[in-house]
């Protein structure tokens, strides 16, 4: 995911790097999906076993800012919409996981603990960041596009 964010290797723009982009996002979602409460976060990797194997806030967080760096990019509007609704879709993971003050956390331990390490600032950086993305998407004058659609 790097190489889409913060890096910006593959150039979401090119054909070749932007199938390579969603491919690579696609095998994260498949392989990485470890169900909690609120959806199913995503792993550091597999067989992940620090914390009792829990699913990491900022893995799903960075997926989902990479699904709307992809949405920000797209140039059909039906992938533009499906890639925002997987990006929201990851984001509502992670609020959803979030402490009992809305803070959010480094992992989301499958034993022990309801969260890890929150407030985390990775985190509420990477939520800020898809939330600015976001912004970018509609601008203040259009009208919100629901996740439903």
């Amino acid at each position: 995911m790097g190489l889409i964010d913060p890096w910006g290797v593959l150039d979401l723009n090119d054909a070749a790097d932007r199938a390579l982009a969603i491919e690579t996002l696609d095998g994260t979602s498949a392989d990485l999906r470890s169900e909690v409460k609120g959806g199913g976060p995503i792993l550091r990797f597999q067989n992940e076993s620090y914390m009792g194997g829990g699913p990491g806030c900022v893995n799903t967080l960075w997926l989902g800012l990479c699904r709307l760096r992809l949405a920000a990019t797209a140039t059909e509007t039906s992938e533009r919409r499906t890639q925002r609704k997987l990006g929201m879709d990851e984001l509502a993971i992670a609020i959803a996981n979030a402490n009992p003050t809305g803070q959010l956390p480094e992992l989301i331990p499958k034993q022990w603990f309801a969260y890890w390490a929150a407030p985390h600032a990775w985190a509420s950086s990477l939520l800020i960041e898809a939330v600015m993305v976001l912004r970018a998407l509609e601008p203040a004058n259009a009208k919100p596009v629901h996740a439903e659609t």
